[in-house]
């Protein structure tokens, strides 16, 4: 499984540093149709160095050319988008969406720059609409899915939420069955529940001997397997069975039947002076190690942070809970990423329930926070997000023969990243979708 998940993730993951560009912009014919971005800083979201004066080159739906502009002059059809000394990205990837199929809401992401989004629960039924890529008003991000999320019988999360996520297994030979179905109805990864406890009231969950043969299936036919995980103590569980990504933040402290910490130990950890330190040494010994692991197996961490804890993380003044909180949850995204461990960005979108479609600086704000570079929070939300949506030979990158999806910002995000918010050209599927007054011209 190790082998398989090196196979998929290795391309994306690693990188080449840039030596100056990629493909040839003088074999493309004059009369091919080119759109170039020029005039701009390039990113290319592999974690090169920046390419000042940079140009991207694309013809179709594919990126033909990334490099210095120097010595290059369009041909005299190419429709040249001035970058206006601004940034030049890879359109935004956010990895982990719910509620998404409708394009509509895909036509939101995209107006803002977020380009792809993939979403890891819906209906059967509604597989089939992430295959729409346009609405009257234009085209929409690129929608990928899991399809419904592979549980217990009678499990989280359709057990609390009734919405139809839910494709229930009782036993190895339904898992298999389960991940075949999902891969012939188009599934770009699988995802997996592995919660028992919701707000005191305990449900059914997947055994290990489930999860393995939903992990040996997924990956025979090479699709990445996505795991919620919230309670520490089934993180061991996950790391085990060979998931490829953990989404969430594994941090609750208490899961019936597995573990549990006492009034006691809850109220020390409230009021310690290093709630960290007490987290990683006293509630959950073993924790460390099982991040080691991950890092050691190539397991992605998805954190999905700002639905979860962007309130507590911007209120100006949080309770000691909320203190305590965002403290352990930052410092365990901060200790995977010391250890080596590779981030990926997911906002956990939902319609209504506290992240919009957009953009997803809040979340880029708190993995700043969580100790990643800007360099490493645009990676996160590029090539990493690409390669956990299953897609990181396509999309991600702003590299020759990629798909061209990309973005320019008015200002640096190295530098800023609330510069993300003012997005002023958006290239999606080789197509203009988003460009400001007077940025486009004809070639000379």
């Amino acid at each position: 499984m190790k082998t398989l998940r090196l196979l998929v993730l290795l391309s994306t993951l690693l990188g080449i540093a840039a030596c100056g560009g990629q493909g040839s912009p003088g074999n493309t014919p004059a009369s091919s149709g080119q759109i170039i971005i020029s005039n701009g800083t390039v990113v290319d979201g592999r974690g090169s160095e920046p390419i000042r004066d940079g140009i991207v080159v694309m013809v179709g739906d594919r990126i033909t050319f990334v490099g210095r502009a120097a010595g290059y002059s369009p041909p005299s059809d190419a429709q040249v988008i001035d970058a206006r000394g601004g940034t030049i990205l890879p359109g935004i990837i956010d990895s982990h969406v719910l509620d998404a199929s409708d394009p509509g809401i895909r036509r939101e992401f995209l107006m803002s720059g977020v380009t792809t989004v993939c979403n890891l629960g819906s209906p059967l039924e509604d597989m089939p609409r992430f295959g729409e890529d346009y609405v009257d008003e234009g085209p929409v991000a690129r929608g990928y899915r899991s399809g419904p999320i592979i549980t217990a019988p009678g499990g989280l999360p359709d057990a609390e939420l009734q919405a139809k996520l839910n494709y229930e297994v009782g036993n190895p030979d339904e898992a298999r069955a389960a991940v075949v179905d999902l891969h012939n109805r188009g599934a770009d990864v699988i995802k997996v529940f592995l919660q028992e406890e919701y707000t005191g009231v305990t449900y059914p969950m997947l055994g290990e001997d489930e999860l393995a043969a939903i992990v040996e299936e997924a990956h025979s036919l090479g699709l990445l397997v996505r795991a919620h995980v919230t309670y520490a103590s089934l993180l061991g569980m996950a790391v085990q069975a060979g998931v490829d990504t953990v989404q969430h933040v594994p941090f609750n402290l208490a899961q019936s039947g597995s573990y549990s910490i006492s009034e006691a130990q809850l109220l020390a950890f409230l009021q310690s002076d290093d709630p960290l330190r007490m987290f990683f040494t006293e509630l959950y010994p073993n924790y460390e190690d099982q991040l080691r692991m991950m890092v050691e197996a190539g397991i992605v961490m998805v954190p999905t942070l700002d639905r979860a804890y962007g309130e507590f993380y911007r209120t100006s003044n949080p309770s000691r809970e909320q203190e305590v909180t965002i403290e352990t949850v930052l410092g365990i995204v901060r200790r995977f990423h010391e250890l080596g461990g590779v981030v990926g960005l997911g906002t956990d979108f939902n319609t209504g329930l506290g992240v919009e479609a957009g953009m997803p600086v809040g979340e880029m704000e708190m993995l700043l926070a969580a100790g990643l570079t800007p360099m490493e929070v645009i990676e996160a939300g590029t090539r990493v997000s690409a390669t956990v949506c299953g897609h990181g030979g396509q999309l991600g990158t702003l590299e020759s023969g990629k798909l061209a999806d990309v973005i320019v910002v008015d200002g640096d995000p190295l530098e800023d990243l609330q510069t993300m918010n003012q997005v002023v050209t958006v290239i999606s599927h080789g197509e203009v979708a988003v460009i400001s007054e007077g940025m486009l011209s004809a070639g000379e």
